[in-house]
């Protein structure tokens, strides 16, 4: 029933955990959730919004607009929100309150005089706003994920990606799924043991996709060898960086053949690309062809970190609708260093 040689053969996943380093025991789902701020008050809206975009929880794109005009054209540029925060005070017409039916809103109380239906009141910690934002946004969940995804990693902190990558595959192998692993790194920052034959490599394939020549998905299977772990890895071929050198036309056109390829085993399989490197701008163009992209928003205060969070949530909010994120968070022993 279970076809993956590796469990056929009654053996157990052999993946050494990295030494002085627990892997997570989770990977909590996340992405970006627009919300509209609609208040007259700019410099309220600004600061508010501010304080929403530095949390993590939940992770917020925000805009925001002063009066009807504004809004309409923010609807027209931008994708539609999930979530309205409205203040009491400010004037819906007909036709913005017509494009907003049905969005989940909170009320933003104003002064002595509020409604007593208000959500947020002034001087609510901010704690208590992301708390009421994160029930209201619980009704525009994400759809399911296709069960044969192809995951793309990606990792500032590299014991974090590998470790998370261990263990990871090592559930899903007991679990009787084969994984087809895929390497978009420099050699050197691979973190599974690789072991290659003889055989047909990638780098054939990458000159008939850069000549035009469009292989079926088929063509994609020999180039993967079993290794001991119970995996499959693709073969790079003579030169080990040939797929990350490719011209980013090429790397897209061999995920997608990797999608369809994925998509045709007859059993659940899953196919994941360790990435690292990689500038955010291309990064966007790849994590795009994904299913899934698993990525951690570094902590503490410094300038690389604020950084790093902007960009990375700037990159989620560009991706398709289909596209889930799911944020890689280090152990508890590790989350101390965080705050350095």
């Amino acid at each position: 029933m279970i076809s993956s040689p590796f469990i056929a053969c009654g053996r157990q996943p052999q993946f050494p955990e990295p030494a002085g380093f627990l892997p997570p025991t989770y990977t909590r789902e996340q992405r970006l959730h627009r919300v509209l701020i609609l208040d007259a008050d700019r410099s309220y809206a600004r600061l508010l919004g501010a304080a929403l975009e530095s949390r993590k929880q939940p992770l917020c794109q925000v805009s925001f607009a002063a009066n009807e005009s504004e809004a309409l054209l923010l609807l027209k540029k931008q994708k539609s929100p999930e979530v309205l925060i409205l203040s009491e005070t400010f004037s819906l017409g007909a036709r913005l309150n017509d494009q907003l039916k049905g969005y989940p809103r909170l009320i933003n109380g104003k002064g002595p005089g509020m409604s007593k239906k208000a959500d947020l009141q002034p001087g609510m910690r901010i704690e208590e706003i992301c708390s009421r934002l994160s029930s209201c946004l619980e009704k525009a969940a994400p759809g399911g994920i296709s069960s044969r995804p192809l995951i793309a990693l990606y990792a500032f902190d590299a014991r974090l990606r590998k470790a998370w990558l261990l263990h990871f595959m090592r559930q899903q192998l007991q679990q009787g799924r084969p994984v087809y692993y895929v390497p978009f790194l420099p050699a050197y920052e691979v973190s599974l043991p690789l072991q290659f034959s003889r055989g047909p490599e990638l780098s054939s394939l990458l000159l008939m996709l850069q000549t035009g020549v469009q292989p079926p998905c088929e063509a994609l299977g020999p180039c993967f060898e079993f290794q001991q772990g119970a995996y499959y890895a693709l073969r790079p071929g003579g030169r080990a960086e040939d797929l990350r050198l490719s011209p980013l036309s090429v790397q897209k056109q061999l995920l997608q053949l990797l999608r369809r390829y994925i998509r045709s085993r007859s059993e659940a399989s899953i196919a994941i690309l360790e990435m690292a490197q990689e500038p955010l701008s291309r990064l966007r163009e790849l994590v795009s062809l994904s299913d899934i992209f698993v990525c951690n928003l570094p902590g503490g205060k410094g300038y690389a970190a604020t950084n790093a969070r902007r960009e990375i949530s700037t990159l989620i909010s560009e991706l398709p609708e289909n596209v889930h994120f799911l944020e890689l968070s280090p152990p508890a022993r590790e989350k101390n260093h965080e705050q350095l």
